[in-house]
């Protein structure tokens, strides 16, 4: 089978398109950071409550003032902090849909993501925000494998595409098994330490309810909602087989756009709506999937090379 290139490598390391990822990146880098705070807000300050008494001058005083905070977190957590990182979530996935139908060169879709004049607004704003902190770009470069360049356009895209719908399946999974422990270890620390400041049995109810609501309320968000994202990435991903089956099959080409454009309205809101992981746990298994991801990518390219020579 004769090599071609299909351009995903020059269209994917374009200026404009490298623009387009660093706005990205900066997008998810704050609201991760937001993240990180609302992690220090429902995690963490509960936990610190039942001490609040120490620093009150009567039991009712600490009591009231550990239900007045709690309630307060709650508030703070839906009205700040899950709304600016949904509107930093949606706005990086317009970019990376930008970046996607740039590169893969599939039709933008209006309906679903909005004018694209407006889908691009700040992007040079944030990428100035972006290379403050990052004076290299070159960790943006060949976002994906350079081998899918060296195929069709209809099958280097829905290689790509493959890409989007497995990257992070298994580290969602470890994740979500990571919120129950630490549900668990919150729990138990709260509880011993109420038991252990009071020797009043509504006092020390009071010190482990109050406490543990908003941090229930957080965890379970963040365990539905992974969950949530693990089940949209299931299926997915068994679209994205059932797109590359059609490929093996040799399909024709036009079939294969149309189905691509289908598969990528359902990339696009999974990136929407998908739980952020905290990077120090995305760091641990980042290596272990990149490695993955480039057998993947010759795997899936001989795979379509002797698909292509059963046609000879």
């Amino acid at each position: 089978m004769t090599n071609v290139d299909n351009g995903i490598v020059i269209r994917q390391n374009a200026e404009i398109n490298i623009k387009v990822l660093a706005a990205q990146r900066q997008l998810y880098a704050e609201a991760k950071i937001l993240s990180n705070y609302q992690f220090i807000f429902c995690i963490l300050l509960p936990i610190a409550l039942p001490f609040v008494k120490l620093l009150t001058p009567s039991n009712t005083v600490g009591l009231g003032l550990i239900t007045l905070l709690s309630i307060l977190i709650i508030i703070l957590n839906v009205y700040f902090f899950e709304r600016a990182i949904k509107y930093k979530k949606e706005k990086a996935a317009r970019f990376q849909e930008i970046f996607d139908s740039n590169v893969l060169e599939i039709e933008w879709n209006r309906a679903l993501c909005g004018p694209r004049d407006k889908a691009i607004q700040d992007i040079e704003e944030i990428f100035k925000r972006y290379t403050k902190k990052n004076k290299s770009l070159n960790d943006l470069k060949n976002w994906y494998s350079i081998e899918y360049s060296n195929v069709d356009i209809f099958a280097g895209r829905i290689m790509c595409q493959r890409v989007n719908t497995t990257w992070d399946s298994y580290l969602r999974n470890a994740f979500q098994i990571f919120l129950r422990l630490l549900f668990l270890g919150c729990i138990l620390i709260i509880g011993v330490v109420s038991i252990i400041r009071n020797d009043i049995v509504v006092n020390t109810l009071v010190s482990i309810i109050a406490p543990i609501i908003p941090l229930t309320l957080y965890i379970y968000k963040q365990h539905f909602e992974n969950k949530a994202t693990i089940s949209r990435l299931d299926k997915l991903s068994y679209r994205a087989e059932d797109l590359w089956e059609k490929v093996l099959n040799n399909v024709d080409s036009s079939t294969l756009t149309t189905c691509s454009r289908k598969l990528q309205n359902d990339i696009y809101k999974h990136r929407e709506s998908a739980l952020l992981i905290w990077d120090w746990f995305y760091n641990r298994f980042k290596n272990k999937q990149e490695n993955n991801m480039g057998l993947s990518a010759m795997i899936v390219i001989e795979e379509y090379r002797q698909s292509k020579q059963t046609l000879l």
